[in-house]
């Protein structure tokens, strides 16, 4: 039995979730317009169907941001990639694990509108291991990022395709945290 887990992947749409109120606490919203979705009804973030399939994020604007509770199972050093669409250069992210900034502000190249790209914000991030917070953070020009997924691909990716997008879940019962993944690839 093998344990890879990379490349990892989060679905934009999959930030945290929080059963009061996520503002402040799971995502950052500075609209304040509630814009009904059917995947995140409980949310003020924009969430939208996506033309790659499934959903995504969208019109974000500068100092908004949003957090995920992910699982890195060993430390190293990681690419930190998104998949997104900005039809107008300006946009950045920036993203942070633990409180720690792993990639400074970076600016996305523009893509055609509604052309899905993938950027590597950082090809060399020292990552630890373990349950901690990831934030994703735009700045730069508003109501331009779609935000499709974020990833972390181990200096071993390149070298073990065949073992891509294993499957896990990171979830709460009875006040406790639990990973579960199929490491049986």
């Amino acid at each position: 039995m093998d344990s890879i887990f990379y490349p990892v992947r989060w679905e934009a749409e999959d930030f945290d979730f929080f059963t009061a109120q996520g503002q402040n606490r799971t995502f950052y919203e500075l609209s304040g317009t509630k814009i009904a979705n059917d995947y995140r009804p409980d949310s003020a973030v924009t969430v939208k169907s996506c033309s790659a399939g499934g959903y995504k994020v969208s019109d974000m604007v500068a100092g908004e941001w949003l957090a995920y509770t992910v699982y890195l199972p060993t430390t190293q050093k990681y690419a930190i990639k998104v998949n997104y669409t900005a039809p107008l250069a300006g946009t950045k992210l920036k993203v942070a694990l633990g409180g720690v900034d792993k990639t400074s502000e970076v600016s996305l190249p523009a893509t055609d509108s509604g052309v899905w790209a993938d950027y590597t914000l950082n090809n060399q991030a020292s990552l630890v291991s373990g349950i901690q917070d990831l934030r994703v953070y735009v700045s730069g020009v508003s109501n331009n990022l779609e935000l499709n997924s974020i990833s972390v691909l181990s200096e071993t990716t390149a070298v073990n395709v065949a073992k891509e997008n294993t499957p896990y879940s990171v979830y709460v019962t009875d006040g406790r945290l639990h990973v579960k993944g199929d490491s049986a690839r």
